[in-house]
């Protein structure tokens, strides 16, 4: 063969070449190939193909694995700001001289936080008040408590604030006037 009869075959060749490397994703090294094989460089071109596709698939893996690092690093860093957030949080919750409380609203009621600051109040731990769901109507003074638990169920159907100020003993049996506040929060 003569160089001027194989050179439309090495363009055809290489056009195909290209193209199959072009569908694998390693465009940015065309150029490179095309050095390589207009350089009088005798290469198979399936050989040189299939090398380039695994240069592009590489590459490409290579770039999505830095993507999810990236992703990974990112969710790190918002999940270590709402670690940060919930401790913060917790902090004031159960520092600030009141009892701060969460209710699921239902039938009964259902608590599910309250601030250890119910101990120095009440006499009674948080792990009290959320094992048993009644010891809160139970505490109530027997006068008030069927107006409390009234109120409280309006607000439930009502949503809204509620103020309200009524008896309460301890666990030694000391009585003590309370003012609750309370705000229906939907989700």
């Amino acid at each position: 063969m003569t160089e001027e009869t194989d050179q439309p075959i090495r363009g055809a060749r290489l056009r195909r070449g290209l193209a199959l490397v072009a569908a694998c994703g390693a465009g940015g090294l065309l150029l490179r190939a095309i050095d390589l094989l207009d350089g009088g460089m005798r290469l198979d071109l399936l050989a040189l193909t299939l090398m380039l596709c695994g240069i592009g698939l590489a590459t490409y893996s290579s770039m999505r694995a830095r993507a999810l690092r990236h992703h990974a690093d990112q969710l790190g860093d918002a999940q270590r700001r709402l670690r940060e957030a919930e401790l913060k949080y917790r902090n004031l919750v159960e520092t600030v001289p009141a009892v701060i409380y969460v209710d699921e609203p239902g039938d009964p009621w259902h608590t599910t936080y309250i601030s250890p600051r119910v101990e120095a109040l009440l006499g009674f731990t948080s792990e009290e008040f959320l094992g048993d769901q009644g010891l809160w109507a139970r505490q109530i003074h027997a006068e008030d408590r069927e107006q409390v638990i009234a109120r409280t169920a309006e607000q439930a159907a009502t949503g809204g604030s509620s103020e309200l100020e009524y008896r309460i003993f301890t666990r030694d049996g000391e009585l003590r006037w309370v003012s609750d506040r309370s705000e229906i929060v939907h989700d």
